[in-house]
């Protein structure tokens, strides 16, 4: 469960298959900001995605811990985007424990009716080289892939209004050219499951409060299968991959020169030969990690992990319940 220490109380959770899914820390976290603004703090973490099953995502505010203001008036609203696509924004006010967010509502014309497809991971399908116009295309889809982003902005109590229905649709299974994720750790994308009919949902607008100028704090999930997560060296490397790495190379079967790998792939047989020389048994460095409660953050590192700062009007938010 991913928590904020400069803002105390929010916790958010994804569920992967109806399990919390096991968190690890971000090496790469840098200082830099989102939207340009310095004092909305962030945390990131990595989960590994699976293919074809369903995730969601749990917000819930500790009303002894998180400091609201006015208990008439305060509000939270949970801005949530999907692969860089707004699919909600879920309204918090004090008394409510947690909200959970399983898909994308939309409304049927047709049959008057309101409807939820659950979230959902699709692996990237690598398929040959295609045109420079659907590579492109392809570029930008597979950029915005794999982040789950929830963003925090404080609220005021507005007037009921109509519900909306989000354009967000999934992306299916991206076909991507092998050359589009040349150097890129990304397997999956986010799609929608089946469709189930649900009661109208109840949407308020909801103003800003004056003082803000955005979010107070941004809760980011990179989402990776548990090849890329090991390829990236945010968790260790399992006793299959070392095998595979020792009967024969794994991304071609053409002669790999250490120009073709990464700086981190470099340090990594670096230190495996070094293991070897020093006599040291392969199985000492499994995934102990793996056999870890699912919802502890795991730090590779062994360091603490550093918030990086993010950017910060009146909004309609849903209140209903999932």
């Amino acid at each position: 469960m991913a928590v904020i220490d400069e803002v105390p109380g929010i916790k958010v959770t994804v569920q992967v298959n109806g399990e919390d899914a096991t968190e690890y820390i971000d090496p790469h976290a840098s200082e830099s900001d989102i939207d340009g603004d310095p004092g909305c703090p962030v945390v990131s973490r990595y989960i590994e995605s699976i293919d074809d099953v369903e995730f969601s995502i749990t917000v819930a505010i500790d009303d002894d811990t998180y400091g609201w203001n006015d208990v008439e008036h305060d509000h939270l609203a949970a801005v949530v985007d999907v692969d860089k696509q707004q699919i909600l924004r879920r309204v918090i006010r004090p008394g409510y424990k947690a909200r959970v967010v399983t898909g994308v509502k939309s409304y049927s014309k047709g049959s008057n009716q309101w409807y939820r497809k659950p979230l959902k991971f699709s692996a990237i399908s690598i398929v040959e080289d295609q045109s420079p116009k659907k590579s492109n295309q392809d570029m930008e889809m597979v950029k915005n892939a794999g982040l789950i982003q929830i963003a925090f902005e404080r609220k005021m109590r507005g007037n009921k209004t109509i519900p909306l229905s989000r354009s967000f649709k999934g992306t299916g299974t991206l076909e991507v050219a092998e050359k589009t994720l040349k150097k890129r750790f990304i397997s999956h994308s986010t799609s929608l499951g089946e469709t189930e009919v649900i009661k109208e949902p109840i949407w308020f607008s909801c103003p800003r409060i004056p003082t803000d100028h955005g979010p107070i704090a941004v809760f980011r999930f990179m989402y990776k299968s548990r090849e890329c997560l090991e390829e990236e060296l945010i968790i260790p490397r399992s006793l299959d991959s070392n095998a595979k790495l020792e009967t024969g190379p794994t991304r071609s079967a053409t002669y790999l020169s250490i120009r073709d790998l990464s700086m981190a792939e470099v340090l990594r047989l670096a230190q495996e030969r070094l293991d070897q020389m020093n006599g040291i048994e392969a199985n000492k460095y499994k995934c102990r990690s793996m056999k870890r409660e699912a919802d502890e953050v795991i730090d590779i590192d062994q360091e603490a992990s550093k918030g990086r700062a993010a950017k910060r009007s009146t909004v309609t938010v849903d209140l209903t319940e999932d």
